[in-house]
């Protein structure tokens, strides 16, 4: 029974030496030694200190080492092991950073805040240090970053001939309002399998009907681009949704990966030779009230939720702006040596110019409507057609100044798939829903 106990004293004293000795070498920065040591102890037949512990050092020194794979493995470990540890959420979380997944990061951490009773405020902090990041760094939505799955996305039509390809647009589905969803049962499932259809938001209030609008979409079209609107980032308290998102940040990084699940886009592409389709990001801002540039005193989706670190509801169009900066920084048209005119069709769901239509009679609907900044960016991409939404009020116009068309067609506000490009040309038709003109 004494040499029993010895033995195992001494197996505990040899595990708890191999974690001392990790703890030096991480403190010292010998983060090679260090993982070993952590590794000996979990080796061990009894592990005497908590395995989320040594899992969550072991990961710490793989994100020194620039090995965001096993950081990530042994952060979920950690996870595993003590669901309800703040740090091991953030080990999750710093492994995903690394590995180019801002927004996903910045997701981890959303939900660590509703799942851990300790460590709020830092991971508040780590939120608030990951939202500049997102637009340069975040695979979903910069093209330039290392491993951009955005940037595989661009390029993997750009082969495609355009005379087999056509453009149509839509927004304001809302397929879980008004009976909309029975529209896809006279959408044709054969028709439309060589084009793209760009969906200018607003398609659901909740992410599980975002997914079937989605799904239903990518069922009939070879591409589908979608930027979000207002209802499609509310987190109503009385959904899942409330359960799930802190706030809206949140709720758009789940976006980008049912996208990615589904086959959709928020990325841009070239959808076939020369044709380019660019989504853009956007919020409104209350100086698109040319006669009354104040705030005003009404709260127009106060469904959304906003990190703190925006700094509130109001300076929200500015952090969509520059989610847009890499996209809009690129020359699509002069990066295109192929055959025929190359064209580039961008899309947001607020309006971009403070001339087009939007419902008078409505107590500051103007300042909740639009954001003439986003139009610069539009102007820089030299885009020939932009889909817009949010207003229900369906038009094909152009501005002075400027040779871009400004497009509408909300599904529901009465319209309906709207055809924008055809055998080498711009377009501008309405059709049914078998893509024959109406």
């Amino acid at each position: 029974l004494h040499k029993t106990l010895r033995v195992s004293e001494t197996k505990a004293g040899v595990e708890e030496d191999n974690k001392v000795s990790g703890d030096n070498a991480f403190k010292r920065g010998d983060f090679s030694s260090a993982v070993n040591f952590y590794t000996k102890a979990l080796q061990s037949n009894q592990v005497h200190h908590p395995k989320a512990k040594l899992h969550s050092n072991r990961s710490a020194c793989y994100a020194k080492l620039g090995k965001w794979v096993p950081a990530l493995e042994d952060g979920q470990k950690a996870l595993q092991e003590s669901p309800r540890w703040h740090k091991a959420w953030m080990r999750v979380a710093c492994a995903m950073e690394g590995l180019g997944n801002v927004l996903d990061a910045y997701c981890v951490y959303s939900k660590a805040l509703g799942s851990c009773a300790e460590g709020k405020a830092e991971l508040q902090r780590s939120m608030a240090a990951l939202l500049p990041l997102i637009p340069v760094r975040d695979t979903h939505v910069s093209l330039d970053c290392r491993g951009s799955r955005c940037l595989e996305r661009f390029q993997m039509d750009a082969n495609f001939p355009r005379d087999r390809t056509r453009v149509f647009c839509i927004s304001d589905v809302h397929i879980d309002q008004h009976g909309n969803i029975a529209w896809f049962k006279k959408l044709s499932d054969e028709n439309f399998t060589n084009d793209v259809v760009i969906i200018a938001g607003d398609v659901g209030d909740t992410m599980n009907a975002l997914r079937i609008c989605l799904k239903e979409f990518k069922k009939r079209f070879r591409r589908v681009f979608f930027t979000p609107g207002n209802h499609d980032l509310w987190i109503r308290r009385d959904t899942s949704d409330g359960k799930m998102y802190p706030d809206s940040i949140a709720k758009m990084g789940a976006m980008h990966n049912v996208c990615q699940e589904l086959g959709v886009d928020m990325g841009p592409a070239e959808v076939a030779q020369g044709i380019f389709v660019v989504p853009l990001f956007s919020w409104y801002n209350h100086t698109f009230d040319e006669r009354d540039p104040t705030p005003g005193g009404l709260r127009y989706d106060s469904f959304c939720q906003w990190p703190p670190s925006l700094g509130g509801h109001l300076e929200v169009w500015k952090y969509f702006l520059l989610m847009n900066r890499e996209r809009v920084g690129r020359d699509y048209k002069g990066g295109y040596k192929g055959p025929g005119t190359p064209y580039v069709f961008s899309m947001s769901h607020f309006l971009p110019r403070a001339e087009l239509p939007y419902p008078m009679g409505v107590q500051e609907m103007a300042k909740a409507v639009g954001c003439k900044e986003l139009d610069v960016q539009i102007q820089r991409i030299k885009s020939d057609v932009h889909v817009f939404g949010h207003t229900h009020m369906d038009m094909d116009t152009t501005m002075p100044g400027t040779d871009t068309r400004y497009v509408q067609s909300a599904l529901d506000g009465g319209g309906g798939l709207y055809k924008l490009y055809e055998g080498h040309h711009l377009t501008g038709t309405r059709v049914d829903t078998n893509g024959f003109p109406i």
